[in-house]
């Protein structure tokens, strides 16, 4: 008897399913049942006002009204998860929240409304729209520059959707940042942390802003040109953590050693890089880093208070 394509499939897979693990008898009457184990609580059930929105790898809750700005945050997120379970080996599931100005003042009142907030860890905070204070805002980071946008936005004004996306690009190295620290990807000293964090970024900013990086380029150019303030940047000063306006003055020198070592290495490279590492559970030499990415000698000494002279 000729047995159907789909049954032939079937029947393997659940004479596997049943003989996988052994047979065991109940146990005696009277001994009782096993512990059920405990379920991992949800981080953001402890915002039951928000909204759901599931994707395949992206948990956002949202107020009211706000769905349209949570779908455009998830589309970002979604498209970094798949970059980050490239990396991880494993599936990886990013949430964040989508909050109006009400529901951000009532949540994180101590936070800077407009730009992206961590709150739970790995959990960001984003605003859901655009208003007169968070253009200030980041007028204010960026020398009173905004992102050229094309088209019509489809709430605010254009400056306020300038706003929202200009912020959306600090989420990102957010992101990226926080999905190393919780892998424990890091270096042997802080910049280097940070370097990795931006090549990760720079990994997803060419999926989320195809075409666009020289405009992320120039975002971090000016946000470090206002938080420098001219001052000499020395690589072993720097420190995770610092305050957004201080951290600001290295990121754009972090980016374009980042960009350095994806054009010399590729994403296909960079990605296997990372997730060598992150198995590895190695943490990254400068030496290490070097030998990788010759060109980042040079960067270094050419980009910081010279310490250590490049390789002839």
């Amino acid at each position: 008897m000729r047995v159907p394509v789909a049954s032939a499939l079937v029947v393997p897979l659940l004479i596997a399913a049943c003989t996988s693990a052994p047979r065991q008898p109940l146990p005696p009457p009277g001994t009782p049942p096993p512990v059920a184990p405990q379920l991992e609580q949800d981080p953001l059930a402890a915002y039951p006002e928000l909204l759901l929105l599931s994707g395949h790898a992206t948990d956002l809750r949202y107020t009211p009204d706000a769905l349209d700005r949570a779908a455009q945050v998830q589309r970002r997120l979604e498209e970094m998860a798949e970059v980050f379970q490239l990396i991880a080996g494993d599936p990886v599931r990013l949430e964040a929240l989508v909050l109006d100005r009400a529901a951000w003042a009532k949540l994180l009142p101590e936070r800077a409304w407009g730009l992206p907030a961590l709150t739970l860890p790995g959990v960001f905070a984003v605003a859901a729209e655009g208003d007169e204070e968070s253009v200030r805002r980041v007028r204010a980071l960026t020398g009173g520059w905004l992102p050229p946008l094309p088209g019509t936005p489809f709430r605010g004004t254009a400056d306020e959707a300038a706003a929202l996306a200009a912020a959306d690009t600090l989420l990102q190295l957010g992101v990226a940042r926080a999905f190393l620290e919780d892998r424990q990807l890091r270096g042997e000293e802080p910049w280097l942390s940070a370097l990795l964090a931006q090549l990760l970024a720079r990994v997803t900013w060419e999926r989320t802003d195809a075409g666009q990086m020289h405009l992320v380029a120039d975002q971090f150019d000016r946000m470090a040109q206002v938080a420098g303030r001219g001052q000499p940047l020395r690589l072993s000063d720097y420190q995770l953590g610092l305050p957004l306006a201080e951290d600001l003055a290295w990121e754009a020198a972090f980016l374009r050693g980042a960009d350095l070592a994806w054009v010399e290495m590729g994403e296909g490279r960079a990605l296997r890089y990372l997730r060598y590492l992150m198995r590895a559970r190695a943490v990254v030499t400068r030496e290490e880093l070097e030998k990788e990415v010759p060109a980042l000698a040079a960067w270094a000494y050419a980009s910081f208070v010279p310490e250590i002279p490049p390789n002839p």
